[in-house]
C-alpha cells in the first residue's frame, strides 16, 4: 500500500486541492498535510466489512481531514474508529463540520459497522469547475485505489442505482426521505 499513498500525494491538477499533498491558508500547523495522510493510513488499518465509496471529497470534511465523510468536528468528538484527533487542526472559530460526514457517520453506528472504510471517488467538485481531463485522471487513480481497497474484502456487494435500508439521502437534496419499496 506505501505505493498507493506516493500516488495520491502526487496527484496534481489546476484548481484541485489534493489533501495529502496541498496546504490549506486555514491548516493550524505547517505540517497538517502529514497529519493528514496520517489519520488516512490510521483509517485504512482495519480489516473492513464495507468499502463505501462517495462522489467527491469534501471542502468541510476531506479537505482538512484527510478521511472520506469525515470531519474536524466529528474527529475532536472521537466518533470515527481508529483516528485519534485531540486539538484542532484548523484555525477557522468553529470546527469544520460536513453535513454528509455527520449523516453517514450517524448510519454506520448506528447499524454498527465501525470497521467499514471510507474514501472518495474523486478529489475535487464535478467537471464543470476544474475540466473533464482532471477529472477522469483523478477518477481513474482515486477508483483503482478503492477497488485496491476492496480486494481485502470477504465479500463485495454492488449498488448500481439502488438504494437499500436503511437509507440516507445526499444533504443537499431535498425532500422526504425515498421507501425501500419505491426503488424496487
Amino acid at each position: 500500500m506505501p505505493a498507493m499513498f506516493q500516488l495520491l500525494r502526487r496527484l496534481a491538477a489546476p484548481n484541485v486541492f489534493n489533501p495529502w499533498s496541498d496546504a490549506d491558508p486555514l491548516d493550524r500547523t505547517g505540517d497538517a498535510v502529514a497529519h493528514r495522510l496520517q489519520r488516512l493510513k490510521r483509517h485504512l488499518a482495519c480489516r473492513p466489512s464495507l468499502l463505501l465509496v462517495g462522489e467527491a471529497a469534501g471542502y468541510q470534511g476531506c479537505r482538512f481531514s484527510g478521511v472520506a465523510f469525515t470531519s474536524e468536528r466529528l474527529l475532536l468528538e472521537e466518533r470515527i474508529p481508529r483516528v485519534l484527533c485531540t486539538e484542532r487542526i484548523t484555525h477557522r472559530t468553529r470546527p469544520w463540520s460536513e453535513p454528509s460526514a455527520t449523516i453517514v457517520w450517524g448510519c454506520l453506528h448506528g447499524l454498527a459497522l465501525t470497521f467499514a472504510l471510507l474514501w472518495r471517488g474523486l478529489l475535487a467538485p464535478p467537471p464543470r469547475v476544474i475540466g473533464w481531463a482532471a477529472t477522469v485522471g483523478f477518477f481513474i487513480v482515486t477508483i483503482a485505489f478503492a477497488l485496491y481497497l476492496a480486494s481485502g474484502l470477504p465479500a463485495i456487494r454492488r449498488w448500481v442505482g439502488r438504494a437499500e435500508t436503511p437509507v440516507a439521502r445526499q444533504p443537499a437534496a431535498s425532500g422526504p426521505y425515498p421507501s425501500p419499496a419505491s426503488d424496487r
